[in-house]
């Protein structure tokens, strides 16, 4: 289940499984429901203002000749906030795919152009936090 700004996970979590519970109960069946949460994490959002994104908007506008568009989408990497907090620095995620990748499905791929630039960017991101001593 993926959480948005300003959730709470364990609130979030609690109302699902009153939820689920409550729609159970009126199917009157003899079979046993639990619902478990096997793990929880807040949510994360990038800072766009910090010198690593800029860092990073430079060197895809450098590779692809044009600035990344910001959107929420992607997957949610609930380890993001932890590694944050834990090594007091800003996390960053770069990716290399497309919307239309049909990323954690069956038929998941990435073209082969999107591998050969994201190595750029990639390559061109670290040369840019090295020039500027970030």
């Amino acid at each position: 289940m993926r959480i948005v700004p300003d959730q709470d996970p364990k609130e979030i979590y609690a109302s699902f499984k009153k939820f689920v519970e409550t729609v159970f109960s009126w199917k009157g069946t003899c079979n046993l429901l639990q619902v478990e949460s096997v793990d929880q994490a807040d949510w994360w959002l990038g800072d766009l203002s910090n010198e690593f994104y800029k860092a990073a908007e430079r060197a895809i506008e450098n590779v692809w000749g044009q600035k990344p568009q910001y959107i929420r989408e992607g997957g949610t990497i609930p380890v993001t906030k932890v590694l944050e907090q834990r090594f007091g620095a800003p996390a960053l995620h770069l990716p290399l795919g497309q919307h239309s990748d049909a990323a954690h499905l069956p038929n998941e791929r990435i073209r082969v152009q999107n591998l050969t630039q994201g190595k750029e960017v990639f390559t061109r991101f670290i040369q840019e936090i090295c020039e500027v001593g970030i």
